[in-house]
């Protein structure tokens, strides 16, 4: 047992060592015969020489049967000349060699299939499964056959009977489902959707692309999925799916009554990172309702001031987008409360306090508005925020308390606002004088509003003066139709050299306002009867942009250009005019040169 047994091992093992590497030398030569061969056959091939071809492939495999290469190059010659069931018998040889090889069980099902044989494909089919029984591969791969050669119902069949004969029912479970929807019995079809996606939820994509892909609302098919994903026995991984599966289709009801059951399930990142995504997908799909709900959910479980400052942030988005303003009110004030007394960002966040509180509280806003002016005497945001908080009192029909507000607050935008209060209690003076002080300290386009204004106040005629105050002061509180309805119902009453331009100024507020058709109607006015006015130009090249708009009204803004350049070539307008006309006319080859 000892030194005769040692020797025998050894001698097992040299043989071992021999025959390593002279069987690699073999396989290694093997290959390269195998190569050589099939280079010779594919120029023959090219040259047309399929017979030549045939014959070195012929020889290949019968010394290498299992050659998936020789095999597929077989048939692509025996194709060309009309003979692939020749092919068969190189098959049957591979087939006798490995019999559960994938390669030469699928071609054989296709050439058959070809050659109309389905009695021999069925038979075939049976060969390889009975010769796998272990092995899902064969049915899938019959089952696809058959899907295609016998209809829906034997595939389905097919795959049935692998589930038997392996004793697994998710097996197959998309296969299942994509037969089920082709023969309309979408019922079951989320039966195995269910089954699909698993206890890991590792195939909700798949799944999701499958329902996509279908005829009608999604939305239809997931609801029932859902459902089905809650049911008892079911894991968090399931439950998680169903709820972002109903938000990706609009079902937030059902997502949100998904989620509230996940969440107490889960913990540390695993709920940190599901409540975020859940919020993304929701955001993204336009649900800021369920948004909300995530946003808030996370705050309840953050770990540090810093995160709930920030989820904060994201709850007052969701919130406002949501349409609920208390809610959004009360995270910007944790916002608020929890950064340093007299900081930029605090400040910042108490104004977006009281911006949101203006439209809620207006009495509430205003001590707001005094607490922020105590703490930041200088803020640039006390100026809007006045302003924005004496707008909705001159809404609610307190003037008074609007011009009380005014008068402690000192920046452009007040002054603006204490202007248009003048015009409507009627002192244009006053108010010129509050429009002259605040227009180098506005922003652009808020200057021009008020430089218009102010040339306009300087050139009427008392009577166009008292008409444009009130119009003006009624369209700013937001009642343009009332101003423009005053305008249409008095203009006649003031002096001509006036009219054109309160028509213009009429334009622009309606134009502000939104309604640019009845800008279009009063520029039109303008053009027909007050050509020759100073406000005209700016009108009519208005007017035609606001024709280009459609393809058949651009000759007619050619037209207006053209005139408006030849009429008023020293207008500082006539240069944008020039450029608009070039543009139209590289859009209208025919138009006027």
């Amino acid at each position: 047992m000892g030194r005769p047994f040692l020797v025998a091992a050894m001698a097992v093992s040299a043989l071992a060592l021999v025959a390593g590497p002279v069987g690699a030398q073999r396989t290694q030569a093997s290959s390269q015969v195998e190569s050589r061969l099939l280079r010779a056959a594919t120029s023959l091939e090219s040259r047309g020489d399929f017979v030549g071809a045939e014959r070195v492939l012929t020889g290949l495999l019968e010394d290498h049967p299992r050659s998936s290469g020789g095999l597929f190059a077989l048939e692509r010659v025996l194709r060309a000349q009309g003979r692939v069931l020749a092919v068969l018998t190189a098959v049957d040889r591979f087939i006798a060699v490995d019999s559960v090889a994938s390669t030469p069980r699928l071609l054989k099902l296709r050439v058959l299939l070809e050659a109309d044989s389905l009695t021999a494909m069925r038979q075939a089919a049976a060969d390889w499964i009975e010769a796998d029984p272990s092995s899902a591969a064969p049915y899938q791969e019959v089952a696809r056959v058959f899907r295609t050669s016998l209809g829906a119902e034997s595939a389905l069949e097919t795959l049935r009977r692998g589930r038997d004969a392996l004793d697994d029912e998710t097996l197959f479970a998309m296969d299942v489902s994509d037969l089920l929807v082709q023969l309309g019995r979408v019922g079951q079809a989320v039966e195995e959707w269910s089954r699909a996606i698993g206890d890991d939820g590792a195939q909700a994509s798949a799944v999701m692309r499958s329902i996509r892909a279908l005829e009608g609302d999604p939305a239809d098919l997931v609801g029932p999925l859902v459902e089905k994903l809650g049911q008892s026995p079911t894991t968090v991984a399931r439950r998680r799916v169903a709820a972002r599966m109903a938000l990706e289709v609009g079902l937030s009801d059902e997502a949100l009554a998904m989620a509230k059951e996940v969440v107490p399930a889960i913990s540390g990142q695993a709920r940190r990172g599901f409540l975020a995504d859940l919020a993304r997908t929701a955001e993204e799909r336009g649900e800021h309702g369920a948004a909300l709900w995530a946003y808030q959910v996370q705050r309840e479980y953050s770990v540090d001031r810093s995160e709930a400052r920030s989820l904060d942030h994201r709850i007052t988005s969701s919130a406002l987008a949501h349409g609920d303003t208390a809610v959004a009110m009360a995270a910007q004030e944790r916002v608020a409360e929890s950064l340093a007394p007299r900081t930029a960002e605090r400040r910042r966040a108490l104004a977006t306090v009281l911006r949101l509180r203006i439209s809620e509280d207006r009495r509430g806003a205003e001590s707001g508005l005094d607490a922020l002016r105590r703490e930041y005497p200088e803020a640039p945001e006390l100026d809007e925020l006045s302003v924005t908080l004496a707008l909705r009192y001159q809404a609610a029909g307190e003037v008074a308390e609007a011009e009380r507000l005014l008068s402690n607050v000192d920046g452009p935008r007040s002054a603006v606002e204490r202007g248009y209060l003048l015009l409507a209690e009627g002192d244009p003076e006053a108010a010129h004088e509050a429009f002259l002080g605040a227009a180098t300290e506005l922003e652009p386009a808020a200057a021009t509003e008020v430089i218009q204004l102010i040339g306009l106040l300087d050139r009427l005629s008392p009577g166009g003066v008292e008409l444009l105050s009130e119009s003006a002061a009624r369209a700013h509180r937001g009642d343009v139709p009332g101003a423009l309805r005053i305008l249409e119902e008095r203009l006649g009453g003031v002096p001509e050299q006036d009219q054109g331009a309160l028509l213009v100024a009429g334009a622009r507020m309606a134009e502000a306002h939104g309604d640019e058709e009845a800008a279009a109607v009063l520029r039109q006015q303008v053009v027909e009867r007050f050509a020759s006015a100073p406000e005209a130009p700016e009108a009519i090249l208005a007017l035609a942009r606001f024709r280009s708009r459609e393809s058949a009204g651009v000759p007619n803004a050619i037209t207006l250009l053209e005139d408006l350049i030849l009429a008023r070539p020293n207008s500082a307008v006539v240069p944008m005019a020039r450029r608009e006309l070039e543009r139209l006319r590289a859009r209208s080859p025919g138009g006027s040169r």
